[in-house]
């Protein structure tokens, strides 16, 4: 497109010009003689600044689609959950339909197919921007976390698919704004918990009822023409309309990043649920939770009869040639045909097979070792990401204690400088105080980049993109609360434990090939079937074949005999295996026991520790208020008011290492213990 003698401002008020005329008249009777007629201006004017008629339908499309995302935008930035702003745009779609004119989507969908490129929605990334809002949603509390939301979405997107044949799955007393109203709220009550569903039923009102608050809004994007609802002319528009309404999903999913605050507060429970949704090591264990399954859907097959074809042709080079003594005499003569054909068909299973039967137990007992370690996996993540969150909030508590000893020491250097302004303090005062100020910047400098390591770390074990700021809902002091009521729940129980369990999972497994070991001496019975056809001729290959059928059925037992001790020798093995499982778990039973204790003995002293680290820092705060008052009157030194100041600095990073050291003991206790429920983890995945 040339563009050098209009600027930007006027090239938006021609294309706002311009979709008017289009609307009125749809693409087809949009003529470039008309928009010159109806504007007042050349039609070499027109074609300097469009290349042609489809060049200026698609600027008048990509303009409609930029209005259309800020109003998603504004939308978003109104609402105040995700809940609220997806029924929000689902009723500013139902105002869209009532004013969509049809013979603008008509000729888009027939006339102008080859735009459609242009404004259809690619399936994968709207199924992930809408997966995005949709676990912002949970984290807000509005939907619910026990929904698989992978199938929902793409059960939306068929519903919605499915208003294009309309005609065939409802009755032409129903509407399309019906049908679509009935659709997205049914899906909002699917998904809403209980604060959302209050939510969604202060607005069900509004669906269907003639009376949307986006109505004004869809009126500044689409000419208001009365929509036709009748059911020959549905199957032509509704391409590009159910097209619009997808990519507006899809646009809401990426307002869910863009709309909300710079920086998300979330809770260490929010961070735990969004880790496990999108963490990449959960999505291994998933999948390696069905591939187990899968192994033990193969060892089932060999349960059922296999069935075989086998096709053969043989050509004859030479006839084999046969001597024989008749009578005395020495005769010769070939035997076999030139062609021989063979096919036929195959089938056997076994009758009774004791080492495939223990096999199959053994897959299941498989699994369950999967599961445990997928469980394991979950609860390595969970611990890590409560260790990340806590390192977070002393990192962020830590810097606040070092900017509030910066902003003291700024204080004395600049009360300093007014004292030797008035002559009641020396230069070596002033140069002194101000160093001491140069001293606490590299700390300062050095808590902000802890604060980013800690908040990058986080979102690297939540698997959320490093663009994305947050910070915790609470901080460090907050978290103290939590002490005594872990101790009144405190529970020693090694029960749960994924090593002790995934090692009693082991031993069950161990056992079972000793079984299946034993039943190697166990006969074997199979039965099979055969049904085979051949033909035998001379000459050509293709002529004068007559096909004759044969077939069979066998039973085949296999009874073992002597094998030279291999047999034997396995079972040994596998008992030997056995043992050592039970003798490496008692080992390690006792070896946890004496974590546990520890462990508590560690947590019991904590928090005595933060008594005591909270009673100093009392102390070392009310010495540094005293010695500051004494340094303002001039009753004190400043070497005094900096003993202070560190004493107080160290006090208050004393008493949040403590609580610091106190909850990452309480997490790594709970891991060892396998207390799902205590860490965070509100919903299992198997």
């Amino acid at each position: 497109m040339e563009r050098t003698n209009i600027s930007e401002e006027q090239y938006a008020a021609l294309l706002d010009a311009i979709f008017p005329i289009l609307a009125e008249k749809g693409p087809c009777a949009t003529t470039m003689d008309l928009v010159a007629s109806r504007l007042s201006m050349s039609k070499r004017t027109l074609y300097e600044i469009f290349e042609s008629k489809d060049s200026m339908l698609l600027a008048i499309l990509q303009r409609i689609h930029d209005q259309y995302s800020r109003k998603i935008q504004e939308i978003m930035q109104r609402s105040d959950n995700m809940m609220e702003a997806m029924a929000s745009i689902f009723l500013f779609h139902q105002s869209m339909m009532r004013k969509i004119n049809v013979r603008f989507f008509r000729d888009m969908d027939t006339r102008f197919a080859h735009l459609r490129k242009h404004y259809d929605t690619d399936s994968r990334r709207w199924i992930e921007y809408m997966s995005r809002a949709c676990a912002l949603g949970v984290s807000q509390g509005v939907f619910r976390e026990d929904v698989n939301y992978d199938i929902t979405i793409r059960l939306l997107r068929v519903q919605m698919e499915s208003l294009k044949r309309m005609e065939e799955f409802f009755p032409e007393d129903i509407t399309l704004v019906e049908a679509y109203s009935a659709i997205s709220l049914g899906m909002l009550r699917s998904i809403a918990s209980e604060k959302g569903m209050r939510i969604v039923d202060s607005l069900a009102g509004r669906f269907d009822s003639g009376c949307d608050p986006c109505q004004s809004d869809a009126e500044n994007l689409f000419d208001p023409h009365k929509r036709e609802y009748q059911p020959d002319i549905i199957m032509k528009t509704l391409h590009f309309l159910i097209s619009a309404v997808l990519m507006a999903a899809a646009t809401l999913g990426a307002a869910a990043q863009t709309a909300v605050p710079d920086t998300l507060r979330l809770s260490r429970q929010q961070c735990v649920a969004v880790a496990l949704q999108d963490n990449p090591t959960i999505k291994v264990a998933n999948l390696e939770v069905k591939r187990m399954d899968y192994s033990k859907k193969e060892t089932l097959a060999s349960l059922f009869p296999s069935i075989d074809f086998s096709g053969a042709y043989q050509r004859a080079i030479e006839l084999q040639t046969v001597s024989m003594n008749m009578g005395g005499q020495s005769q010769q003569f070939k035997m076999g045909t030139d062609n021989v054909w063979n096919f036929g068909f195959s089938a056997a299973m076994p009758l009774v097979n004791a080492s495939l039967w223990k096999a199959i137990k053994i897959s299941d007992t498989q699994i369950l070792s999967t599961l445990e370690s997928a469980r394991a996996s979950r609860l390595d993540l969970v611990n890590n990401v409560n260790k990340a969150y806590y390192a977070l909030l002393l990192a962020e508590a830590s810097r606040d204690v070092i900017r509030q000893n910066y902003d003291l020491a700024l204080f004395n250097a600049s009360l300093f400088e007014k004292q030797f302004q008035a002559g009641v303090a020396s230069e070596y005062d002033v140069l002194r105080s101000s160093v001491a100020v140069k001293n606490v910047e590299p700390e300062l400098l050095q808590a902000d980049i802890a604060v980013r390591q800690c908040s990058l770390q986080l979102k690297v074990l939540m698997g959320i993109d490093s663009a994305v700021e947050i910070t915790p809902d609470c901080t460090l002091a907050d978290m103290k609360q939590e002490m005594y009521g872990y101790q009144l729940q405190r529970d020693s129980a090694l029960n749960r434990n994924t090593t002790l369990r995934s090692l009693d999972i082991q031993t069950r497994m161990a056992r079972q090939n000793v079984d299946l070991k034993k039943f190697a001496w166990i006969p074997t019975l199979g039965v099979s079937y055969n049904i085979n056809w051949n033909a035998m001729s001379n000459g050509n290959a293709l002529k004068n074949q007559k096909f004759n059928p044969y077939s069979t059925v066998a039973l085949a037992l296999s009874v073992p005999i002597f094998s030279g001790g291999s047999k034997y020798s396995a079972l040994k093995q596998a008992e030997i295996q056995v043992k050592e499982l039970e003798l490496q778990r008692e080992n390690v039973e006792n070896s946890l026991n004496m974590q546990v204790d520890l462990a508590l003995d560690n947590i019991n002293r904590e928090i005595r520790q933060i008594s005591s680290s909270e009673e100093g820092m009392k102390q070392a705060a009310k010495a540094r208020e005293i010695m500051q008052k004494s340094f303002e009157i001039g009753a004190g030194s400043y070497l005094q008011v900096r003993d202070s100041e560190l004493a107080d600095t160290s006090a208050q990073l004393a008493y949040l290492q403590a609580i610091y050291n106190y909850l990452v003991s309480t997490s790594e206790l709970d891991t060892l213990l396998g207390k799902e429920e205590a860490l965070g983890i509100t919903q299992t995945t198997f």
